[in-house]
């Protein structure tokens, strides 16, 4: 799957989740993000996330020498305008130290036999707008920019429309 010696990618497991929260942390600060989830409540989340195997979000971990150096979580999805399956990437990560070395290229590739091995036919992700690195590295790998825009709601808006549709 790499080129490159000593360097694995694999599931995560529960005993990962604290390196994973220290991954998302430093993903957090890069992207000027304050959830205001603290290190520990992330760690707890994702150990109960991980020990379940009905989730349908997936985690995998990028070792080089047996050391974490990065992350990244994906699901299954479904396409209606091409009415076919394929993996959302929610989140990859390198450190600052390991990137330029082919590990978010072996978690991708990793992410791309998982999506075959389902019979799914396409990739997608999301990038920040001012994150150019980002976007060059998806890019050298023959994504394709699609002119769409993002809107989320948050837990506050769903209990709202919840608490709406129950009165």
């Amino acid at each position: 799957m790499t080129d490159k010696p000593n360097l694995t990618i694999r599931s995560a497991y529960p005993q990962d989740a604290m390196i994973i929260a220290r991954f998302i942390g430093e993903l957090n600060r890069f992207e000027a993000q304050d959830t205001g989830i603290s290190l520990n409540e992330y760690a707890q989340s994702l150990k109960r996330w991980l020990a379940n195997d009905a989730h349908p979000c997936r985690f995998i971990v990028a070792q080089h020498n047996n050391e974490a150096i990065g992350y990244a979580a994906f699901y299954t999805g479904y396409d209606i305008a091409s009415a076919t399956h394929g993996t959302h990437l929610a989140d990859i990560f390198v450190t600052h130290a390991a990137r330029h070395q082919g590990a978010g290229k072996a978690m991708m590739a990793y992410i791309a036999d998982h999506t075959a091995s389902i019979g799914g036919e396409w990739l997608s992700l999301t990038v920040l707008k001012n994150n150019t690195a980002a976007k060059r590295f998806y890019q050298s790998l023959q994504g394709v920019v699609v002119d769409v825009d993002f809107i989320a709601f948050g837990k506050s808006t769903l209990s709202a429309w919840r608490n709406e549709a129950i009165k």
